[in-house]
Order: C-alpha cells, then structure tokens, then sequence
C-alpha cells in the first residue's frame, strides 16, 4: 500500500483511507479523486477470500461515490449460480453473506471521510473502455458478431436471433427469428450479454429491437 496522507472531509481528493474494526481492515489509496489501490480483509469463518480480491480489482478506477454505492455489484459473478445467495431480494448486498458483510464494512469506511449527500445524485457510469471505443466501427460490428454467434451455438440455438445494430452508446441490438418462442427471449437475451461482458471484459447492453407493426388500422 502507498504511504500518503490521512483523508479528511475536506481532502478526499489525493490520500489514503484506513479504517478498521474487530474483524474488518479496508485501505483505499486515493489519487485525483479515484481509488488507485484498494486492499480489503475480514476476520471471519464465513469470508469469501476470492469475492474480496475480486472487488479489491473492481474498486480501482472508482470514485468513492461510485465505490460505496456500487463497488459491490462490481464484484459480483458473472457466471449463474456462481455464488450461493442468501435470502432476501437478489440486491448486489445479497449475493452472498460476504457481499453482505462487505458492503456494509465498505460504507462505513467511506462514510467516514465522503458522507453520502442526499441532494446528490451518482450520475458515474463507467461506460466501455477507451481501447474498445478506439476501434473502427466495422471491427466493433466484426468482434460482436462473432462472440454473438459463438455464443448462441454453444446455448443450442445457432439461427435464434442476428445483430441488427450497435447504436452511440454501443448498445447491442437484436432482432429475433420470427418462430422464436416469446418466453425464451429474456433468459436467452441475458445469457447472451453474461457472455459478451466475459470475453470482452466490457460492460455491453444487449437489447431486442422492436419489431415494427405491419397492421395498417394499429398504425393508424
């Protein structure tokens, strides 16, 4: 961990965050304003070791905002079934009793130096990498065709849909057959983005385009 100087209210620009309970150790090396270095412990029979790595690698890059509200979901697997829920609503805080644990102990420490505002909104989207965004638009369209179709031959269902388009925000957009079942849409749909996300390392959107209405009295 880097030396440097004790953050305060007033200094959470450049600085360090340590804080510490009986079974929690969190340090957060702060430069302009974005985690540099994050290094998280938990003195429990019940810690995840692999999650906390996990999001010790995610929370670099973040703001401290972005990083207590949403550090967490960072971190969660990708994979179904990857990690074993406990009970209650599937939030990021309820993935596991780690990311439980977790989310609270980060918070706090955070909380200590950067207090959450009301009256401000965390408006931080990380978006796509600067490299993806460098490349040409055809070798964007190229590289996603290729994972979408790897993808849908190794779900069974190598003819279900095409890529239609890839808007501004390289949003994904789908359009699938026309005998395709209705129900199998959403499962398939994000099966399809888990796998984009995991060979690209980026935070894709895959969409289904809408389909245009050819009845003549609806459009009228």
């Amino acid at each position: 961990m880097v030396d440097g100087p004790s953050l305060t209210p007033s200094t959470i620009q450049t600085g360090q965050i340590a804080w510490s309970d009986e079974a929690w150790a969190i340090t957060l090396d702060v430069a302009n304003g974005s985690i540099a270095k994050a290094a998280i412990t938990w003195q429990d029979p019940a810690a995840d070791a692999a999650f906390l790595a996990t999001l010790c690698r995610c929370l670099v890059g973040m703001s401290l905002r972005e990083a207590r509200d949403h550090g967490v979901q960072y971190a969660n697997p990708t994979e179904p079934g990857a990690a074993k829920h406990i009970q209650g609503i599937v939030m990021p805080m309820n993935y596991s009793v780690t990311s439980r644990a977790a989310e609270k102990a980060l918070r706090t420490a955070i909380d200590q130096v950067a207090p959450p505002d009301p009256a401000q909104w965390n408006f931080e989207d990380r978006g796509l990498s600067a490299a993806w965004r460098k490349l040409p638009v055809d070798e964007r369209r190229r590289r996603l065709d290729e994972l979408l179709a790897a993808a849908l031959k190794s779900a069974g269902s190598p003819d279900a849909a095409t890529v239609e388009s890839i808007d501004q925000h390289d949003r994904v957009l789908l359009q699938f057959a026309p005998d395709f079942p209705v129900k199998a849409k959403p499962p398939l749909l994000m099966q399809l983005e888990r796998h984009i996300r995991k060979a690209t390392g980026e935070r894709f959107e895959v969409f289904v385009s809408e389909m245009k209405d050819n009845n003549r009295i609806r459009r009228l």
